[in-house]
């Protein structure tokens, strides 16, 4: 199995790993967030996130 970690575009450390055929979206604690088979799905998710915690995302608006 795969696995590649991807640094996510936010300052709060979130970030996409992706396992095989899927993106997993994890903070900095190892708190998981959701798994998404594309991943434009799993880097919106981090965007939602980031945006939700006051973190402006780079791209985004």
């Amino acid at each position: 199995m795969t696995t590649q970690h991807a640094p996510a575009h936010s300052r709060d450390g979130l970030r996409i790993q992706q396992i095989a055929d899927r993106f997993e979206v994890y903070n900095t604690n190892g708190e998981f967030f959701g798994t998404y088979l594309v991943r434009t799905a799993a880097e919106k998710r981090v965007a939602l996130l980031a945006q939700r915690a006051g973190h402006p995302v780079l791209g985004s608006r």
